[in-house]
């Protein structure tokens, strides 16, 4: 008991306390820098992502607006016409894949290319991701 009390009291019990306090408040500074860095990079990288997610959209969307008119459809066809991927086949394709279907039975059903089904697909998720 009396050796804590003479510790207490020793004239250097002060400066080293303030000296601990101190440094355990430096290494809190740095821990909060370090982990605003991480969280600056990380947002960094989402905020490419979306970006490039962006840009991937504004081309599909460009090139469904650059896509002709399809021309006046005779009374009654002989042959199903293969259209590109329109409106309409996408809100197709996006029922029959929220179905439960398979991306080769959706393009099969409806007839599309299954590329044309992946990359509506894929497109999809990344909207519905941001």
């Amino acid at each position: 008991m009396n050796d804590t009390l003479e510790l207490l009291l020793h004239p250097l019990a002060p400066y080293i306390g303030l000296t601990l306090v101190l440094v355990l408040s430096l290494c809190l500074f740095l821990q909060v820098k370090f982990e605003m860095r991480r969280q600056a990079k990380k947002w960094a990288e989402e905020r490419t992502a979306l970006q490039v997610a962006n840009l991937a959209l504004r081309g599909a969307l460009d090139d469904l607006r650059r896509e002709p008119e399809p021309a006046a459809a005779p009374a009654v066809s002989a042959a199903p016409r293969v259209a590109a991927l329109n409106l309409t086949r996408r809100s197709q394709v996006l029922r029959l894949y929220h179905r439960g279907e398979m991306p080769e039975q959706i393009a099969a059903a409806l007839g599309v290319p299954l590329n044309e089904v992946d990359l509506l697909l894929k497109v999809n998720k990344m909207v519905n991701e941001g």
